[in-house]
């Protein structure tokens, strides 16, 4: 499921997911969110000592606790890579925080080798989307910003 951080204007029905849409006027920012979560929880409040959500597809800060909109930059770019390569690009993360923190300590086991046929762009995109150091990861007006999205008609 997709969310904007701001007001919801008109859900979209998408196959076996949801979207929303934000006014115009606000800042561009995603939220994924699992349909299996669709809840009213708060960032940070983790249950059973894991957060919720697909461990694939969540970045790195999370299992520790750190929810920023760059978080949520990470898992779209997740979900890009996933498109290009109908495969999960982490499929091996721990379900468990303390093995997931683990996991995360070093390299991310990243095989860029399926998005070769992709263009150079959309490669681009989702390496800089999957940046493991969120301070080095663009914010979601920067993803706009690019070539593969800018560009795109």
């Amino acid at each position: 499921m997709l969310m904007p951080s701001k007001r919801t204007i008109a859900p979209i029905q998408a196959a076996d997911e949801e979207a929303t849409l934000a006014d115009e006027r606000d800042i561009p920012h995603v939220m994924v969110i699992d349909l299996g979560v669709a809840q009213v929880f708060r960032p940070g409040n983790f249950r059973h000592n894991h957060p919720m959500g697909t461990p694939a597809t969540m970045a790195p800060e999370i299992w520790s606790g750190e929810v920023t909109p760059k978080a949520d930059v990470f898992s779209c770019g997740a979900t890009l890579f996933e498109v290009l390569s109908l495969r999960l690009p982490l499929p091996n993360v721990p379900v468990h925080a303390a093995e997931a923190v683990r996991f995360w300590s070093g390299p991310a086991p990243i095989d860029w080798t399926l998005l070769e046929h992709s263009s150079s762009d959309a490669r681009d995109l989702a390496r800089r989307m999957m940046t493991v150091q969120r301070h080095t990861r663009p914010s979601a007006a920067e993803c706009l910003g690019t070539c593969f999205l800018h560009d795109a008609e």
